[in-house]
């Protein structure tokens, strides 16, 4: 969503190019900000906020916000049709989704196991000493017995399910934790190659560029890589200590502790071993732990797997215009930051609010962080960005695709600094590709020169302009509104201080403004 790489570029070369306004929206007053209702809406969706309908309260104190400021807004959306362009990167989209609706669903599973575990721990730790032991000693033959010489938990064959294993004798006086525990270390050792068949292999480390300017080209490749492994790390490290916790629970007890009770006077030992027993108030503690961070991510990816339906973008619409604020859906393959960009670039708009920045190679000036009241607003110029860098509409358009869109791949091992370097040198991709034969594309040469001219044809066409009569404000509806906000129980939310910063962190739908 937007160039790969530019922001941290500019950022650290050409930061004069991206200016800050502190005292934020009031620096707009008079003016007209077109704001990318797709995009916003997606942000709002994702909100780690209690409201179901959190996008329609958080629409209703965006525009509030600019209103008391004195700004008029227009919002847009992305229309029915999609740009075939985009046909690559919505492919991509769909295998990552598919990847982490299969990743929701083991940590979901592995959550549920872990609320059993401390159960069945506390039973245990419940129960008299020799009851506790025999428990212990019946679920290490158990755990032992489904290895195959490896010491590690998970290291060797998976112990056989629960109904094809019967308790052994030992558990009798415990009831049904024997079976219990039998079936969450089975529960356990079937999620281990679940989840290491779908986690990625570590980001390898890439190797030193020859020149301190191109240090960050030999990260670029490897940004989309990292973002998507991070979370599996995360899942895959709470496999291991949960293995750990299985360990601990079938380990002897440390001949120190025992020398130490044995040394006690005779009426407090049996108290000590009553509230010690054998490394379950260890065990017990780290479950509690994990269960916490497994709860964590399992949000992140209910939350991330649960995208914005059709419904979510019609209520959005519906208090936008309740508000009186213009609202249009473009026409055809264009998007909604294209129309934003047509509108300002023609004179009926004088911003864009997003965080897209395919906005700036339309050359039109980006306002960011409208969502984030905590932070400054910052303004960037697409043809502010074209003249520092010195580059002609053509070359700057190849530049951008050097960097990486949605509609054209990078070249390995081209960055910003490197890109810029050679677009300088060679003017365009295709002398860039013949001039410089160990820069190779992914693709074949032809299809992706053909991805490049098709990508070049989005960023040189702007949509036209729709009748001015749809770019005209109307009076607030304030009955509407309250009844808009009735409906979908936000009546007494409306007061409510949104917090933007909690609103927006984290990465739910892969979107890092940061990166790009």
């Amino acid at each position: 969503m937007g160039v790969l790489g530019l922001t941290p570029f500019l950022q650290k070369n050409y930061p004069e190019v991206i200016k800050r306004l502190p005292d934020r929206l009031r620096s707009f007053r008079g003016k007209t900000i077109v704001i990318d209702g797709t995009l916003i809406t997606q942000r709002l969706h994702f909100a780690s906020m209690p409201w179901d309908h959190r996008h329609v309260l958080g629409w209703y104190k965006i525009l509030q916000e600019l209103k008391d400021s004195g700004v008029s807004a227009i919002c847009v959306f992305d229309g029915q049709e999609r740009n075939q362009a985009k046909a690559r990167e919505a492919a991509r989209r769909k295998e990552v989704r598919n990847l982490a609706v299969a990743r929701g669903s083991i940590e979901v599973e592995r959550l549920k196991r872990l609320r059993k575990l401390i159960g069945l721990v506390e039973e245990c730790a419940q129960r008299k000493e020799r009851e506790r032991g025999g428990a212990v000693s019946a679920l290490r033959g158990i755990v032992l017995g489904g290895r195959k010489g490896d010491a590690g938990v998970g290291g060797g064959e998976p112990v056989p399910p629960p109904e094809s294993t019967p308790p052994p004798p030992e558990f009798q006086i415990l009831g049904d934790i024997p079976s219990a525990f039998t079936s969450l270390y089975f529960e356990y050792c079937q999620s281990i190659p679940k989840l290491t068949s779908l986690s990625p292999k570590s980001p390898s480390p890439s190797s030193p560029t020859p020149a301190a300017q191109d240090e960050q080209e030999s990260t670029i490749d490897q940004e989309q890589e990292q973002a998507e492994y991070a979370m599996s790390k995360q899942q895959l490290q709470l496999m291991v200590d949960e293995g750990k916790v299985w360990d601990d629970l079938i380990a002897d007890q440390p001949k120190s502790r025992l020398r130490i009770v044995s040394a006690e006077p005779k009426k407090e030992i049996k108290p000590m071993v009553k509230l010690f027993p054998p490394r379950i108030d260890v065990a017990k503690a780290t479950l509690i732990s994990l269960a916490e961070k497994s709860s964590l991510i399992s949000e992140s990816y209910e939350r991330r797997n649960n995208p914005p339906t059709a419904q979510t973008f019609e209520e959005s619409k519906e208090i936008i215009r309740a508000l009186g604020v213009p609202c249009l859906d473009s026409a055809g393959a264009y998007e909604a930051e294209a129309l934003a960009a047509s509108l300002v670039i023609n004179g009926h708009a004088d911003y864009v609010a997003s965080e897209d920045t395919d906005v700036l190679v339309y050359e039109a000036p980006l306002i960011r962080n409208i969502t984030s009241r905590a932070e400054p607003l910052t303004i960037v110029s697409g043809s502010n960005i074209r003249t520092v860098l010195d580059l002609s509409r053509a070359s700057f358009i190849d530049f951008a695709l050097l960097l990486g869109t949605d509609f054209s791949q990078r070249i390995k091992n081209i960055g910003p600094q490197r890109a810029l370097k050679l677009i300088h040198l060679y003017g365009s991709i295709e002398a860039i590709i013949q001039q410089e034969r160990k820069y190779s594309p992914r693709l074949p040469e032809k299809a992706y020169l053909e991805q490049v001219e098709v990508a070049r044809g989005v960023f040189r066409t702007l949509p036209e302009v729709p009748d001015l009569s749809l770019l005209k404000a109307r009076e607030s509806d304030t009955e509407a509104v309250g009844e808009i906000l009735q409906k979908y129980g936000l009546h007494r939310a409306s007061g409510y201080e949104w917090d933007y910063d909690a609103a927006l962190e984290g990465n739910y739908f892969e979107d890092n403004p940061s990166a790009r």
